[in-house]
């Protein structure tokens, strides 16, 4: 107990005693340690498909259909999965070579739900769901987050939801045993949840963890869709042992002929999955641990530098009888404490973010799907690791210090060599520039994405309004009636966006074949032109006396599309509108793109789209937006109490896109200034140790004639080395960062981001960086009184 004692008090001396370097310590692991956190949370999905779990995976294939008809030299033009293809296969107890069957559903449809918990309590929500073949589940071998098991076959009316959706939508209830009763043509039957089952994977096709899974028994059965877009363009098949694709395949074939069709076999257990799987989690990982590593060789480099210079007292302690364990156990006290403190900060950090990031950006991580569960324990495990790589790489340090065939006098004398300190300096230099070019590079991406959105130069108006969300009322006309007449509202306009179908297009041949079988248009469907001005679209009309009551306003690279095409000669556009029949519309004029929206946006304008309206937008009375979303939100409750869904969002926080790419902004903004700043403090860090221990060769120097130059030359050397090492080590990663980014970006934006700028900015920021410390201290050294120091020596 008393050699612990005196452990902790060397400990806290020494750490008070470089109070600065303690602080930075601390606060770099931290920060590393829960940006790894937040990084495995951000990943959790990206992992294997179930199926690759399976013992029959190598045997698992998609059958895809095509037409018998189609030219030998022509393009694939696979068919969507019907019922009578599914019966088809299904015919005489199934097929004979195949072990098991399932069929994907490729549709997911939002409907109102009203859930029925066990203890009387009900939930009324907008909800996306899939009607899914009951053996699907079980066929990628899906397993119950509850259980463990692998999820059963589901039966008529059961439904299966996922961890993360769970928690979205019900927060800390249990949603096993709750009951949906709402039903409509869509949802014939009521269902019951059954189960909760693990996250899928990004690479589950079609299968996604923010939907509910329904099952209204098997993929032919007639409470099932009966449209064949309700089903993907493959159908999942196992090949029973012992017989060939060849096989499978002429059975296949023989039992869909008669339908036109023909079938192709594909692995289900495709090696790209694998690949980019393991590139995209080696990727992240490594980017999201760059920080804890360059924090975690800065602080090792230190104290294994200061456990150096104390090599004197190291040489009396063992004289005096003292063992390595006990020389072990004095150091790693102070590495304990360091990363117990780091730990702590981290977990705290953690907390914070975690809750920030549900209260105020629920939004992007519920559509993200992003799910961070056990971040404090994420934290703690990160440190336990950290504290062993620390304690094997310290006793190394203590073993080639305490090198008993040196004698007691060599290690009483000064280290003339510093490998390891410039190794790991280098490395840490390295990671700096990476990551400051990767700030650059990502900005770069942010600012080509957000070009896409078309955001207004000023956007205070916007971040003043709310959108209104409607889709899950049962009383919608009422909310916005109500709404119009609250006294801090200035006006409220429809805002609804949906796909329509152009008449025009699907009656010409040559057009549809020109637009890729692409028969309809984005719109935004207005009751009058009160849109243009809320964003202040200047239209371009064709007439000035024409009626704007009824017309269509096309966007401008839609309508030169249409014109060359020659569907809107007669300047009109035919649309189906609901419940039933076609509308024949004057096309009014043309307008730019619509700000927030990265796709090419119509506006088709008509009193009656304000009766089938789902979404508004509540502009509020300058300087009432706080009291217009309070009482917007009382009126929501007082009509819908019953209803969880938020329906009221600010306008711009409700544009996900967008907010996520203004985060990646500022996160990398975050992380590029924590680089430069850990940078800074290792290098201040390292000279400041440097020229305190060389001060008495920096007088005799001077005492000998040596010039500024010649010291600035003595000490910069060694740094003009690990900065071109550390370029030719960072300049390559960033150049693979910039192919990743380019890699995820969309097809307007991809092939325009150039990494020369951002390496050449990234690069120039570091170096002057380091030779702004190195002169700093050469400065002061050189101050040195060298008569005084030398005598004193």
């Amino acid at each position: 107990m008393s050699l612990l004692i005196h452990n902790l008090k060397i400990a806290v001396r020494n750490l008070m005693k470089y109070k600065l370097q303690t602080v930075i310590s601390v606060l770099s692991i931290a920060i590393g340690i829960v940006t790894f956190a937040f990084v495995h949370g951000a990943i959790e999905r990206v992992k294997l498909p179930s199926l690759y779990y399976q013992s029959y995976y190598d045997r698992s294939y998609q059958i895809w259909f095509d037409s018998l008809n189609r030219a030998p030299d022509a393009d694939a033009n696979w068919t969507r999965v019907n019922k009578e293809i599914v019966r088809a296969l299904k015919r005489d107890g199934g097929l004979r070579f195949a072990e098991k069957l399932a069929v994907p559903n490729g549709v997911t449809y939002g409907n109102k739900m009203e859930f029925h918990f066990p203890d009387s309590t009900t939930q009324k929500m907008q909800v996306n769901y899939t009607v899914i073949d009951p053996e699907l589940l079980a066929f990628h071998g899906f397993r119950s987050a509850i259980t463990g098991e692998k999820v059963k076959k589901l039966g008529v009316g059961e439904a299966v939801i996922c961890k993360n959706m769970a928690t979205i939508l019900f927060g800390d209830k249990s949603p096993i045993g709750v009951v949906q009763t709402y039903t409509n043509g869509s949802l014939p039957i009521p269902f019951k949840i059954v189960d909760v089952c693990e996250d899928f994977s990004e690479f589950d096709s079609p299968l996604n963890s923010r939907n509910m899974y329904i099952s209204f028994g098997d993929a032919e059965g007639d409470k099932c869709g009966s449209d064949c877009d309700d089903y993907a363009t493959w159908v999942h098949v196992v090949l029973k042992e012992g017989y060939t694709e060849t096989q499978l395949l002429n059975e296949i074939n023989s039992r869909i002929k008669p339908l036109g069709l023909k079938a192709d076999l594909k692995r289900d257990a495709d090696k790209d999955d694998v690949k980019n799987c393991l590139l995209i989690n080696f990727l992240v990982y490594l980017v999201g641990s760059l920080i804890l590593v360059a924090a975690v060789i800065g602080f090792l480099r230190m104290q294994i530098q200061l456990f150096w210079s104390r090599r004197r007292e190291v040489s009396l302690r063992i004289v005096n009888g003292a063992t390595r364990r006990d020389l072990f156990g004095l150091f790693i006290t102070e590495i304990l404490i360091t990363i117990s403190m780091a730990v702590f900060m981290a977990m705290l950090m953690g907390k914070w973010v975690e809750n920030f990031l549900y209260t105020y950006l629920s939004e992007i991580v519920n559509e993200g799907g992003f799910a961070f569960h056990d971040l404090s324990l994420y934290c703690l495990q990160t440190g336990v690791l950290l504290l062993v790589i620390c304690s094997i790489i310290i006793w190394g340090a203590l073993v080639h210090i305490c090198k008993a065939e040196q004698g007691l006098a060599v290690n009483m004398q000064r280290s003339r060599t510093h490998i390891f300190r410039n190794i790991t300096l280098g490395i840490q230099i390295a990671i700096s520039i990476l990551f400051v070019c990767g700030t650059f590079i990502t900005l770069s991406w942010a600012d080509k994405m957000l070009s896409t959105f078309h955001l207004p130069d000023d956007e205070s108006l916007y971040k003043e309004c709310i959108v209104l969300n409607i889709g899950s009322s049962e009383s919608p006309k009422q909310i916005i009636k109500d709404i119009k007449q609250l006294p801090d509202v200035d006006r409220v306009i429809c805002h609804s966006m949906g796909h329509f179908e152009v008449i025009n297009v699907s009656e010409s041949p040559d057009a549809m074949e020109a637009l890729q079988g692409r028969n309809y248009i984005l719109f935004f469907c207005a009751t009058d032109t009160s849109l243009l001005s809320f964003y202040k679209i200047q239209a371009h009309w064709f007439s000035k006396s024409v009626n704007t009551n009824e017309c269509v306003i096309l966007n401008e690279k839609q309508y030169n599309t249409f014109k060359e095409l020659g569907i809107i000669d007669n300047g009109t556009l035919t649309m189906p509108v609901w419940p039933g029949g076609e509308k024949t519309l004057p096309i009014a004029g043309t307008i730019p793109h619509i700000p927030y929206t990265s796709m090419d946006v119509s506006l088709f304008i008509h009193p009656d789209n304000e009766s089938t309206g789902t979404e508004y937008v509540a502009v509020p009375k300058p300087g009432k937006y706080s009291a217009l979303m309070k009482d917007v939100e009382e009126t929501i409750n007082r009509i819908e109490p019953s209803i969880t869904d938020k329906m009221a969002k600010n306008f711009v926080e409700d544009k996900v896109e967008i907010g996520v790419t203004k985060i990646m902004r500022t996160v990398a903004l975050i992380l590029g200034l924590v680089a430069i700043i850990m940078c800074a403090m290792s290098i201040y860090s390292t000279i400041a140790l440097d020229t305190r221990s060389r001060k008495k060769e920096v007088a005799i120097r001077k005492v000998h004639g040596a010039l500024s130059r010649d010291i600035y030359r003595l000490f910069g050397r060694i740094y003009i080395i690990l900065i071109i090492l550390s370029l030719l080590i960072a300049i390559p990663g960033a150049l693979l960062f910039n192919n990743m980014m380019n890699g995820i970006s969309p097809d307007s934006v991809k092939g325009t981001l150039t990494p020369t700028v951002p390496c050449i900015l990234g690069s120039l920021i570091v170096i002057i960086l380091i030779t702004l410390i190195v002169s700093w201290h050469i400065r002061k050294v050189m101050k040195v009184e060298c008569e005084e120091l030398i005598a004193k020596e």
